[in-house]
């Protein structure tokens, strides 16, 4: 038992987290300053909690009997919405569930955890003494065992060899410390630093000292159940619309031996763990097994059994796993090549005596390499801008309804009009207020089906309010959470400028689409591409403007030709005298 050290506060959101998280609360009990555990719904999970919002298995009941019957030492705090001022029981997103137990904590770290989620003890003792060793440590990231059907049995996928095996579950926390985002894991300290970018210690680093976090994701029927369920819900035009289907054919039967994992559009498959279980984790099976819980039964695993005993399975594996360290390799590959051309252009500027490394004012910075990648990627997430935009949004519709459109807006609406979609699926990545449904509807003249993805929880929540009943969803630019040719057009509302690896996103747009892409207010110049910094809204967010033979390019990479530009003027560019950057909307085709 650990009684001295770093203090810990364990983080934990939850809905029903039948049967884990009594068997969690008891796992982190020993190794605890504190477990604030949050319980309730976000609206995109109302279909699978109570009209109250709260959880349909008794998990909150369970937490209560917890904190009275087995928490002598007062560790546990439960939180609801109802505490935070919320009649109906339900929390706005997942973001302000995780900042409302970082509000209440009270160590000097912050430790989520899903309920699901378990360490070996020996393990987190490691965590602990690497942390008493060195104070300097901000961040931890942890390398997942996802386990699937029963405690012997992994699920591995090239999704998950591709990075998402890594989870950011531990930070530092002190004073005017701030949890900003759920997704991914995200925590500033008091000067709005990330603090993985300070001191981080990797998932692959964590890996090496053995130390990994046991995901029992896809253990119990009612929890895949569940999970599919919500995710159904939750993402209507996702990459789960397919579900049902990847419940019977991968999960309940195997007949889709190489789509096991939930991530069905990436090949998987299983293998035998032979290692130790957590107590607790092994303890909970068992009551399972025998009755304790009524209503939760294992999956049998005669059919696993057998399919892993199958001599081209195994071979099938084998080659899978070759091609998943064949895909570690590129991306290893890819980031020296980037680190070696960001040093070249580094030098060169050094020779031309420094050219574009001073800053051009208080407001605008040109950056190269590195800086250019790193520190903005959650700028636009701040809930601050949602309101400041809005008020800007706000004059320019009160513009267009007198007749006296902006151009960025009569751009969009004519490019839109030149695909002949008009009564198409018409899908706008970078949303933010959804203002461009009613600018479109406006213009064209006619009901449009529009459905609106941001990574901004308070931008989405604006969205909402504005235009109830269209269908909002949270998402990223570089990873959509759409199905291959999921719209008619797919609109890239003034994304791509924002993000420093923005091949990423054209090619995202270009998969989701099923025939046109239109990039929406694009700047772009003669010459190469550069980055800045600048204040938007009071946020300082990085931006680019393209050298434009490298935007076709990379139009071009990703299987889109342009078809028409739509110019919205001009301006001086401050980095360069006597340059200027055309605004301009690019109408793309796909080549199908």
């Amino acid at each position: 038992m650990v009684t001295t050290g770093p203090k810990i506060t364990f983080g934990m959101i939850v809905l029903n987290g039948e049967p884990f998280v009594l068997y969690n609360l008891r796992a982190l009990y020993p190794f605890a300053h504190q477990i604030i555990v949050v319980e309730g719904a976000a609206p995109s999970a109302k279909g699978i909690a109570t009209p109250d919002g709260h959880s349909r298995d008794g998990t909150l009941e369970t937490l209560r009997r917890f904190r009275k019957e087995e928490d002598p030492e007062g560790k546990l705090l439960v939180v609801t919405a109802e505490d935070e001022g919320k009649p109906d029981g339900f929390w706005t997103e997942k973001d302000e569930m995780s900042q409302a137990y970082a509000r209440r904590a009270t160590g000097n770290y912050l430790w989520q955890i899903d309920s699901d989620e378990f360490y070996l003890p020996r393990d987190m003792e490691l965590v602990i003494g690497m942390l008493r060793k060195d104070p300097g440590i901000k961040a931890v990231t942890f390398r997942v065992l996802t386990f699937w059907g029963g405690l012997e049995f992994l699920s591995d996928s090239l999704y998950l060899q591709k990075g998402a095996h890594d989870f950011h579950r531990l930070f530092a926390w002190g004073p005017g410390y701030r949890y900003s985002i759920h997704r991914p894991p995200t925590v500033l300290d008091e000067r709005g630093r990330d603090l993985r970018k300070i001191k981080w210690v990797s998932g692959a680093e964590t890996a090496r000292m053995g130390i990994r976090m046991y995901h029992y994701e896809l253990l119990f029927p009612k929890q895949v159940e569940e999970k599919c369920e919500y995710y159904k819900t939750s993402n209507p035009l996702g990459v789960f619309s397919a579900l049902d289907g990847w419940m019977r054919d991968s999960f309940f039967s195997l007949a889709k031996p190489y789509r096991v994992h939930m991530m069905y559009q990436h090949l998987s498959w299983l293998e035998r763990f032979p290692g130790d279980q957590p107590p607790q984790a092994a303890a909970m099976v068992e009551a399972v097994r025998t009755g304790k819980h009524l209503g939760i039964t294992t999956r049998g695993t005669e059919d696993i059994d057998a399919l892993l005993a199958d001599q081209g399975y195994a071979a099938g594996r084998i080659a899978l796993g070759g091609l998943a360290s064949l895909y570690r390799f590129k991306a290893s590959v890819s980031r020296q090549r980037r680190r070696i051309k960001d040093n070249i252009r580094g030098f060169l500027k050094s020779r031309k005596g420094g050219k574009n490394e001073v800053p051009i004012s208080a407001n605008f910075e040109l950056v190269q390499g590195e800086a250019a990648r790193t520190g903005f990627e959650n700028a636009w997430k701040d809930p601050s801008i949602a309101s400041s935009q809005r008020k800007l949004v706000d004059s320019e519709l009160a513009r267009m309804r007198k007749g006296d459109v902006v151009p960025p807006f009569r751009a969009l609406a004519d490019a839109v009009r030149r695909t002949g979609c008009e009564a198409g699926m018409m899908i706008e990545v970078g949303c933010a207020s959804g203002y461009y449904r009613e600018v479109l509807r406006h213009l064209l003249g006619t009901e449009i089906r529009y459905v609106g993805i941001d990574y901004s929880t308070a931008l989405l929540a604006q969205g909402r309010r504005h235009y109830p009943g269209t269908p909002f969803i949270a998402g990223n630019a570089t990873e959509l959470p759409l199905r291959d040719g999921a719209c008619d057009v797919l609109i890239s509302g003034c994304v791509i400028l924002h993000i420093a690896e923005y091949g990423k996103a054209i090619a995202e747009a270009a998969r989701a689409a099923r025939d046109w892409v239109v990039f929406h207010r694009t700047p772009v110049k003669d010459g190469p591409t550069i980055y800045y910094t600048k204040d938007a809204y009071g946020v300082r967010c990085m931006e680019i403007v393209f050298g434009e033979g490298e935007l076709l390019a990379a139009f071009d990479a990703a299987g889109l030709t342009v078809v028409e530009k739509f110019d919205m003027g001009s301006a001086p560019l401050p980095a360069e005298k006597g340059v200027t950057f055309v605004t301009r909307t690019y109408l793309c085709r796909k080549e199908n």
